[in-house]
Order: structure tokens, then C-alpha cells, then sequence
């Protein structure tokens, strides 16, 4: 298996990234929170990246059994008060640590949820996933200099997340209970 931080995939310095981002969503009368790092060019220029189109086709070239740790310090991590749906497996509340993987070749991109937290972003566990969510990959527009993980209330019982990288979206959806 190949472990790749999302810092040095896209030449960010992990120690000047020390913020750190937030999302949240109530879905289905649940509350879910995602905390990551928030990964940046710094100095690079996003000009560059877009005028040569780097991202889709690093994306699409990744080798397979890739697992990816979104943002840099801390591991992303998933606070959740309900259960989740993931792919048809239920995960009980709690808080879990989210990686990429990918499985197959170009579209095989998955959102992998891990119950050990409080674990450096650089250091991916090479088993005992609970649960892993297909991903669409796709441009996103507008283009970001710093990644972004957002979820929202799609409808009813079903939460949407996004992970916005410079012109790349890799994008699922899970139901809450």
C-alpha cells in the first residue's frame, strides 16, 4: 500500500499550515463536525496550477492502494452525535479520522472512515477502516488555494461532503440516523 500526506502530493510545507478548518452540518436532527488542516500553496502561484492543469491529471494518475491524508498536522477527524450510512454500513456515533483511498483505477476514489483519532496526518493506518464512501471526482470551480472540506444537509437524512483542492472536487453523500 502507498501512503502519499496530501501536503507533500501538492508541495505544501506541513509546518507552516497550522490552521485548522471547520465544518459543520445538522442532519436528521444530528450534528456532524469535520476538523482538518488546512493545507495552502503558500508561496506557489495558483495561476500556474491552473494554466497547466496539474491537479486532474495528478489525480488521474495516482497509483492504486493510495491512501491519502487530507490536510496537513492533525489527521481529519469527524465528530458525529448520530449514526451514519456509509456504503450500506452503519457506524455508530463517535469521532473517526477520515482518509482518501484509491481502490481502482481512475474513478476509484474513497472517503475512508477510521476509528483512531489524535493521530498525525502523515502517519494513514494501513487497515481496520469501519467504512469507506465512493467519491466522485470532478472540477470545481471556483478554483481554491487552500483545501476545503465542507458537508451540508443534502435532504432528509442525507449529508453531503466535499473536498475542494485548487480546480479538483472529490465529492459523496452518507445518510444520518
Amino acid at each position: 500500500m502507498m501512503v502519499f500526506a496530501f501536503s507533500a502530493l501538492l508541495m505544501v510545507e506541513p509546518d507552516l499550515a497550522q490552521e485548522r478548518g471547520n465544518s459543520e452540518a445538522t442532519i436528521n436532527s444530528q450534528t456532524l463536525k469535520i476538523s482538518y488542516g488546512i493545507a495552502t500553496l503558500q508561496d506557489r502561484s495558483l495561476q500556474g496550477y491552473l494554466e497547466a492543469d496539474l491537479v486532474l491529471v495528478h489525480f488521474a494518475t495516482f497509483p492504486v492502494e493510495m491512501t491519502w491524508a487530507l490536510g496537513v498536522g492533525s489527521a481529519t477527524e469527524l465528530q458525529s452525535t448520530g449514526t451514519l450510512i456509509v456504503a450500506g454500513k452503519e457506524i455508530p456515533p463517535g469521532t473517526y479520522s477520515l482518509w482518501v483511498r484509491k481502490k481502482a483505477d481512475h474513478d476509484g476514489w474513497f472517503l475512508a472512515f477510521h476509528p483512531k483519532i489524535g493521530i498525525s496526518a502523515d502517519s494513514p493506518p494501513t487497515n481496520g477502516y469501519t467504512a469507506e464512501l465512493p467519491l466522485k471526482i470532478e472540477r470545481a470551480a471556483p478554483a481554491r488555494d487552500q483545501l476545503r472540506i465542507s458537508l451540508r444537509n443534502l435532504y432528509g437524512n442525507f449529508a453531503g461532503v466535499a473536498i475542494d483542492w485548487l480546480t479538483t472536487r472529490l465529492s459523496g453523500r452518507f445518510s444520518v440516523k
